[in-house]
């Protein structure tokens, strides 16, 4: 976000200190803000009025962004948990068809050898 802060004060043909000075911080703080990724909104809305540019629509379709990637990251997760139940799961069902064979196995030798009732 301070990037693009700094480059709108440059298409503006804005200085630092102007700048600074328009947005009542010290020179130094025009520096710190072009450093960081995220603003507090007072100081956004501040700042886009200066320079004439919804800097607030930027940071919330970033915002939104970054909250649909973590709700899908989310969902990718929960669903590698259910890939390892279904596999669990599958494991179990082969597990018991492969007891049931052996137990139909068993029944078929005591049938052969006359053993029921």
């Amino acid at each position: 976000m301070g990037e693009l802060i700094r480059k709108k004060m440059e298409e503006r043909d804005m200085s630092k200190a102007e700048f600074a000075q328009a947005i009542n911080r010290h020179r130094t703080s025009v520096y710190k803000i072009f450093n960081r990724s995220h603003i507090d909104m007072e100081l956004l809305v501040m700042i886009s009025k200066v320079l004439n540019f919804d800097f607030y629509e930027i940071y919330n379709n970033t915002t939104s962004i970054a909250r649909l990637t973590y709700a899908l990251c989310l969902v990718v997760e929960i669903d590698k948990e259910r890939l390892q139940e279904i596999e669990i799961e599958e494991e179990l069902v082969q597990t018991i068809r492969k007891n049931l064979k052996q137990q139909d196995i068993k029944l078929t030798a005591i049938k052969m050898c006359g053993f029921t009732h």
